[in-house]
């Protein structure tokens, strides 16, 4: 949990269509509203992280509400069980997959299709690559099996010596999905 210092700003936890989303319901963007800069108003500023706003009240006493932030929109990855049946992934939940995978410099996970998951690695030096990817698909075999996803996903890793930028930033994006998520009305989790 996180407080937010609602003397200084606003957030507002919106859906997909920018309508704001009831307390306790995961936001799919953030709107953000500075309420003390005078130099440079920022009025509604979209954020890709979502949230949640807590329903009950801090246990340290705060009085200050308080968020749950979920993740971000734009790198949640939507898994499909069958038809009608999606799963969403935070991004916490793809990388926790990482963590257990020893040898790795680098590395960046794209949804290419639907239930298609590449993930790029670069490995350490000394390091054998296909050990790395072994213990890659393992790692990701657990999770699949847990959110009842078993082999309908395919996980396939893929060495390199590089992970290219994307073109809008310097920064190495970790988790892209070249889907999206699913129409609305057709999602479950």
């Amino acid at each position: 949990q996180m407080h937010v210092n609602s003397d200084y700003v606003i957030l507002e936890g919106v859906d997909e269509n920018d309508q704001l989303v009831s307390p306790g319901v995961k936001s799919h963007q953030t709107l953000l509203t500075n309420l003390v800069n005078l130099f440079q108003p920022i009025i509604r500023f979209r954020l890709t992280d979502s949230i949640s706003w807590q329903t009950t009240p801090c246990h340290c006493g705060s009085p200050l509400p308080t968020i749950q932030l979920e993740g971000r929109s734009d790198e949640m990855l939507w898994l499909e069980r069958g038809p009608c049946d999606f799963v969403s992934c935070s991004p916490p939940s793809l990388q926790a997959q990482m963590y257990p995978v020893a040898g790795i410099r680098q590395w960046q996970l794209i949804q290419t299709q639907r239930n298609h998951l590449r993930i790029r690695f670069v490995k350490s030096p000394g390091v054998d690559g296909a050990t790395v990817a072994a213990d890659i698909r393992q790692s990701f075999r657990k999770y699949l099996d847990l959110e009842r996803l078993g082999t309908l996903v395919e996980v396939t890793p893929e060495e390199g010596d590089i992970i290219p930028r994307t073109a809008r930033g310097q920064k190495l994006k970790q988790i892209i999905s070249e889907v999206g998520a699913p129409p609305r009305k057709v999602r479950s989790g």
